[in-house]
């Protein structure tokens, strides 16, 4: 009798740990989805799908200003189920990286002014994997992604407060579109 009631309860802690075990990995497994999901409707909030968006002005208000105060950053979502999408612009002659993140918040794509000569310009497609474009421009890079949408995060350093102008002139020129051959 003792047997039997330690093997059910045996058998019964078990499934409530195997149960346990079962919604854990699940919430770990959402909650990136979730957080890419709560960014995409703030980005969409401040602007359109597939158009760049410059980082609202810090204001007194504004509870934390910038997450790092010597960057000015600037994004776009992109949303690739009509095709692939064009991101371009001018860069600066200080640090910058553009980062590319799947609503899963996996990250496969990174350039930075490492992968250029200062003061170029970067020009990439976005496209899903295997959809790239029959024709590049010859200033493009392509970027294939394994997802549908995906957020673009444009990151400007800026080296002295008197630079902001500046930089600010480069994200307001900085362009995410719907691309089209040329």
């Amino acid at each position: 009798m003792l047997k039997t009631a330690l093997l059910y309860a045996g058998a019964g802690l078990a499934v409530f740990l195997a149960t346990g075990w079962s919604g854990f990995q699940s919430r770990i497994h959402a909650i990136p989805y979730e957080e890419m999901a709560r960014i995409e409707a703030l980005m969409k909030s401040r602007g359109a799908t597939n158009t760049m968006v410059l980082s609202p002005p810090v204001t007194p208000q504004t509870p934390v200003p910038r997450n790092n105060p010597d960057t000015r950053p600037t994004y776009c979502w992109v949303d690739l189920s009509e095709g692939p999408v064009r991101v371009s612009g001018p860069l600066p002659e200080s640090y910058w990286s553009l980062s590319v993140y799947t609503p899963d918040s996996l990250n496969p794509f990174v350039a930075s002014d490492r992968d250029f000569a200062p003061a170029q310009a970067f020009d990439f497609i976005v496209a899903r994997l295997g959809e790239a474009p029959q024709v590049l421009p010859d200033s493009a890079r392509l970027i294939e992604i394994d997802a549908l949408k995906a957020a673009v995060l444009l990151r400007y350093y800026v080296p002295r407060q008197e630079d902001i102008e500046q930089i600010d002139a480069l994200r307001w020129a900085a362009r995410c579109a719907p691309y089209s051959p040329e």
